[in-house]
């Protein structure tokens, strides 16, 4: 009776040995994954963000040849102003004086941007293309229509 027990107590100890080390691999293999998985995972944050600055770059070299173009139009626009008669200048002055006002707070803001995540860089993007848009309309209705 005592070797029933004995032999029973042995398979069970053999059992619970076994379990263990399957649960032990288990565990070791799911802890490998997971280490895979944070790599990974880093690997495509980096990629994110290198794509994200290639795209700032991108986007703040074409603004601001976009605002010196504007600016030299502007400067233009101050030279015609010299020309003109008097009565020109008192109506268009205080025009160019907001187109250039305009073109420096677009200067200004994009100097300023601090890159908030893909959402804000998206709105940033679509405000300053629409104001951007605007300004150089009103740049060219004033080069051509008005003086």
């Amino acid at each position: 009776m005592n070797n029933k027990y004995l032999t029973f107590a042995f398979a069970f100890c053999l059992l619970l040995a076994s379990c263990n080390s399957n649960s032990k691999k288990k565990v070791d293999d799911a802890g490998e994954e997971l280490e895979t998985a944070g790599h990974d995972l880093k690997d495509a944050v980096i990629e994110a963000t290198k794509d994200e600055t290639e795209d700032w770059q991108k986007f703040k070299a074409e603004a601001e040849q976009k605002i010196s173009a504007n600016q030299k139009q502007i400067d233009d626009l101050k030279v015609r102003l010299v020309k003109a008669s008097k009565e020109l200048k008192t109506k268009y002055q205080q025009k160019v004086n907001d187109l250039e006002q305009k073109n420096a707070d677009l200067k200004k803001q994009l100097e300023d941007y601090k890159g908030e995540g893909e959402q804000a860089w998206q709105k940033f993007k679509t405000d300053f293309d629409a104001k951007m848009n605007q300004l150089k309309t009103a740049i060219d209705d004033s080069t051509y229509h008005d003086f």
